[in-house]
């Protein structure tokens, strides 16, 4: 995955590396306007690598599947604004959709995606066909998972204290962000992508840019506070948003009254809820055999075009974050690596 693109966003430049995957090309220039588009917005620290199970995923191939790394993260190039919310990260998205010339798509969307896939579908609805929210954070951060997430920031900082940077405080930072993740599970594909972020993360992260750390890891998400939503953006998304909410139950960060304190604001709504049984915060990552299968049926169900063809033979698409993974040090086995 090795393409850019400049884009005027309303804060200032920035230069988001991005995938396409088509049925026919697992590293495309553009999607096929035939076919559905799934846009994935990943979580916090990880990137788009994060998606590699989705993208090798022959049920999932047979649309456009486009993925971007975030301000801040990944190999995505930008100042973060000195305000930067969940509205100015859906202001990013909807001026990546422009400069590629996306048509509207259904959003997937893991942990802090989801909040930037709600605001996306509520600042510009015209852009989303539905919202398939997996760890869905729809409601004020709680305490303890805000606790965390300012833990892992200050850990990080301490590691800058003196002039030769605290290895160890590093790796504990990366162990306190692990414990969100996967509820510090040990599997291949997990320290792949801790291998493959954590140069990212040391790249995006000195000292000059803790303000920046701060505000995409910490800040979007505690500055959420009281009603997130008005009632007036309930009633929109409840009555124009097809949406699937998709929470997992083996979630540390996050207990089950917290997910369902969202899924109660959107009664009435043509929502779905599908839990995660067994998965961790990350959990389109480590279940990806429950997920795929639902994103697929959800994307036929809010798509008016022509009928899509059957999936590709498994072994006859390839995911582009392959390669990366594999130089990481993941053998590619991925029942040995999932926790079904």
């Amino acid at each position: 995955m090795t393409r850019t693109i400049d884009v005027q966003t309303p804060h200032g430049p920035v230069s988001f590396h991005y995938c396409i995957s088509t049925p026919t090309n697992d590293d495309a220039d553009s999607v096929d306007a035939a076919l559905p588009t799934v846009l994935f917005l990943h979580p916090a620290y990880i990137a788009s690598s994060i998606f590699h199970p989705q993208f090798a995923d022959p049920t999932l191939r047979r649309f456009n599947l486009v993925s971007l790394d975030l301000l801040s993260h990944g190999l995505t190039q930008g100042a973060v604004p000195a305000v930067y919310t969940e509205r100015e990260a859906a202001e990013d998205v909807n001026a990546f959709m422009d400069a590629l010339k996306l048509p509207a798509c259904t959003i997937f969307a893991l942990s802090m995606g989801t909040i930037i896939a709600l605001r996306l579908a509520l600042s510009f609805p015209e852009k989303v066909n539905g919202l398939f929210l997996v760890s869905p954070l729809g409601a004020p951060e709680p305490e303890d998972a805000a606790n965390g997430r300012r833990q892992v920031f200050e850990v990080w900082k301490e590691a800058y204290a003196s002039e030769t940077v605290d290895q160890e405080a590093l790796s504990d930072s990366v162990f306190g962000g692990l414990q969100l993740c996967w509820n510090s599970q040990n599997f291949g594909f997990a320290n792949a992508l801790t291998t493959i972020t954590f140069p990212q993360c040391q790249s995006h992260w000195p000292p000059a840019n803790f303000p920046a750390f701060e505000s995409t890891t910490v800040t979007f998400f505690t500055s959420r506070k009281g009603q997130v939503y008005t009632s007036d953006e309930l009633d929109k998304l409840k009555k124009e948003v097809p949406i699937v909410l998709a929470p997992c139950s083996d979630d540390i960060a996050y207990p089950p009254e917290y997910f369902e304190s969202f899924a109660r604001q959107l009664e009435g709504g043509r929502v779905m809820k599908y839990t995660l049984q067994g998965a961790p915060h990350y959990g389109s990552a480590t279940h990806w055999e429950a997920v795929d299968p639902v994103l697929a049926n959800f994307v036929l169900e809010q798509w008016k075009g022509a009928s899509v063809t059957a999936a590709p033979e498994a072994g006859s698409v390839a995911s582009p974050f392959e390669t990366m993974l594999r130089e990481a040090g993941w053998t590619g086995n991925e029942s040995d690596d999932s926790d079904d």
